[in-house]
């Protein structure tokens, strides 16, 4: 696959209903997400959750992730009464029809909410919703006796999959920490670890700082989580693989 060596980064950020929104209501139109008394639930969390659900769902169009198509596509949908997903549409393109479908195909397959309220009644609620489908590109230093990512000729896999599924794995583990949250602290975490020859993680040390202790250790406990890998080989035999993974905390 052309320039293999990347990571796949997927944002989704989740925001607040604004501009995009700004129509006069009517008792028909749905309120827009600032303006409900009781915003609406996913999976028993705040609206943050889902943006990791997203994560979790989201396949890289293989013909964009070949051709090195990024973007950024803005959605706009209603969350009903009855706490159902409708209305999905594009209010921004990626200018990319494959991240646009895929964007649409994800949201319009979420689980049911549980709808907000307004003055004590469910009512339809209105949310815009961005995904930025972006690469990252690999560092390909060796560290001890590990080889290069790039190097090896059979790379290591995930899940019977490429590495894009690990960062799908990541964003379904993260928990963004509390006290992050709550002073609103934002930051990159680049760490690198090696993928060893039993398929094991090793080795995880943070190569650029966010600048927080607290986010740099939430990346490190996940990945240090991470189930076993099917190792890569070098002329038949398996090797351990220097990997480097940037993981992006952001609140908005």
């Amino acid at each position: 696959m052309k320039n293999f060596a990347k990571m796949l980064m997927l944002v989704a950020v989740l925001l607040v209903c604004g501009t995009a929104c700004n129509r006069n209501q009517s008792n028909k139109e749905p309120e827009n997400y600032a303006t409900v008394e009781q915003k609406p639930m996913f999976n028993g969390e705040d609206a943050g959750k889902f943006a990791f659900w997203v994560f979790g769902q989201i396949k890289y169009p293989e013909e964009a992730y070949k051709n090195d198509i990024q973007g950024r596509v803005t959605l706009q949908f209603t969350i009903a009464k009855d706490g159902k997903v409708t209305n999905v549409k594009i209010l921004r393109s990626s200018g990319n029809q494959l991240l646009d479908d895929e964007a649409v195909r994800v949201v319009s397959m979420s689980p049911q909410w549980e709808p907000g309220k307004h003055n004590g009644k469910p009512v339809d609620v209105v949310f815009t919703f961005p995904v930025v489908f972006k690469l990252e590109g690999e560092k390909t230093e060796a560290a001890g006796e590990a080889v290069a990512f790039a190097e090896v000729e059979q790379k290591p896999t995930f899940m019977g999959d490429e590495p894009v599924q690990f960062t799908k794995w990541v964003f379904g583990q993260l928990k963004y920490p509390e006290e992050a949250k709550e002073k609103q602290i934002q930051g990159r975490v680049t760490l690198q670890f090696t993928i060893a020859k039993d398929g094991k993680v090793k080795d995880i040390n943070v190569a650029r700082s966010s600048g927080s202790q607290i986010l740099d250790d939430e990346a490190v406990r996940i990945v240090s989580m991470s189930p076993q890998w099917e190792p890569g080989k070098h002329k038949g035999e398996p090797v351990d693989v220097r990997f480097t993974f940037p993981l992006v905390f952001k609140l908005r």
